[in-house]
Order: C-alpha cells, then sequence, then structure tokens
C-alpha cells in the first residue's frame, strides 16, 4: 500500500503525482491511495 498525502498548494506533491499515477499503472497488484490533508480538518 502506497498513501500519498498531498495537497493543491504543494509544489513538490504536485511534481510526484505523475510519477505516482505511471506506477499505479505500472503495479497494479500495489494499491495506490492519494489522501488531500486540506480535507481532513
Amino acid at each position: 500500500i502506497v498513501v500519498d498525502f498531498t495537497a493543491s498548494w504543494c509544489g513538490p506533491c504536485r511534481m510526484i503525482s505523475p510519477m505516482l499515477t505511471e506506477w499505479a499503472r505500472r503495479f497494479p497488484q500495489v494499491t495506490f491511495l492519494k489522501v488531500d490533508v486540506d480535507e481532513l480538518a
């Protein structure tokens, strides 16, 4: 399981997002989750 904690205002988060999308496509046996930290509070 890979959990990506992200926020729309986070530059590094936006940079890594395409890579995680590619990994999710390449490794379908792994569960990828994205959590928007601004929606947690």
